[in-house]
């Protein structure tokens, strides 16, 4: 089999397992690197050269260690699957030559709990307010931001269900204080502009829609080149959802103050670091909950599959903590406190140690 119709096949098989958009997005990239970069040869050829091959293109276009180990595994898995159809012969190994890069994240930004409402407070439309509001005390993705509908939330009992597209369920989440008044504050908003147009509000909205477009011309000064585009008006279209919710985070990030360029990745996730990392402050502190399960519980906020993961996310090692309270000038092997006591007339010894 060539090639080409090895990955094609491929990326068909993935998509019927299921897989995530973007999942099946890095494959295909991942997939014509190599296919460029080896050529359309026999798939049984396929071996460490070519995954050499692969990987120093990789290098030379300057990708980052996260990325470059993103598309290794990638054909990693590519490699696994022509062996398991015996497209491969299963002593190959593309990758046996190579390794994952070591990625030096820098730390994420995170905003102070005590700055949550100043940040809300930039927002300079509705729409916008409560999108950081879901950011900041639920911790949404941005697909579970679009995702949410009017009926999901339910005031009486304190609970608004969202659909988790990454594990395909949903999960039934607390309805906080300061949340509560951020939704009754935009669904009143929302059922004022609506009620002209299209009357009152109805549960299979989304509960964050796009806003509506107005049609007009771009005079050939802008990117559109001549072309008519189409800005956001004011109002809401409840028959579309929100989409690229990133787009509408930045501007309020830019306004509280920070530099945010085009390559950084602050949006959503910026929201739900600092959300995540304000509530474990809180519940180790204010509340008095050990620290494991004050992780666990933002680990299930977060719908995170490992309390590892979390810890990376917020930026906390549970175990150092714990390492830092009990040690710091403590008793550590329980000798008694009187011998950390040094006579100062005692003589120094031969490393200018003062002996006793």
């Amino acid at each position: 089999m060539d090639l080409s119709d090895a990955i094609a096949e491929y990326l068909e098989a993935r998509k019927g397992m299921g897989y995530a958009k973007n999942t099946i997005r890095t494959d295909t990239q991942a997939l014509k690197i190599l296919l460029a970069e080896v050529g359309n040869i026999r798939v049984k050829h396929l071996d460490a050269r070519h995954g050499e091959k692969f990987l120093a293109r990789l290098n030379a276009s300057g990708v980052k260690p996260g990325t470059y180990n993103l598309y290794r595994g990638s054909l990693r898995r590519f490699s696994a699957w022509c062996v398991q159809r015996r497209y491969l012969p299963g002593s190959a190994n593309p990758l046996g030559t190579s390794r994952n890069l070591k990625n030096k994240a820098k730390p994420r930004r995170r905003i102070q709990s005590a700055e949550f409402a100043r940040l809300l407070d930039l927002c300079d439309h509705p729409q916008q307010r409560i999108i950081v509001a879901l950011g900041l005390y639920l911790f949404l993705r941005a697909s579970e931001i679009e995702d949410l509908s009017v009926g999901d939330v339910d005031f009486a009992a304190r609970e608004i269900r969202v659909w988790q597209r990454k594990t395909k369920r949903y999960d039934i989440m607390p309805i906080s204080k300061r949340l509560d008044r951020e939704l009754r504050r935009w669904l009143t908003w929302f059922a004022n502009d609506a009620a002209e147009r299209h009357g009152g509000l109805q549960k299979d909205w989304p509960l964050v829609p796009a806003r509506i477009r107005t049609s007009m011309f771009n005079d050939g000064t802008g990117k559109g080149g001549g072309r008519p585009f189409w800005p956001a008006s004011g109002h809401m279209n409840p028959r579309s959802r929100v989409k690229q919710v990133h787009t509408r985070i930045k501007p309020v990030l830019v306004r509280f103050g920070w530099e945010v360029t085009a390559e950084d990745r602050e949006g959503e996730h910026t929201l739900r670091r600092s959300g995540a990392r304000a509530l474990y402050n809180r519940l180790i502190t204010v509340e008095g909950a050990a620290r494991d399960d004050a992780l666990g519980i933002v680990q299930a906020m977060l719908h995170h599959k490992t309390r590892a993961q979390t810890e990376h996310y917020i930026g906390v090692t549970a175990e150092v903590e714990k390492r830092d309270l009990l040690l710091k000038g403590a008793d550590m092997f329980g000798e008694d406190e009187s011998s950390n006591v040094v006579s100062l007339d005692a003589a120094p010894g031969p490393l200018g140690v003062m002996e006793a």
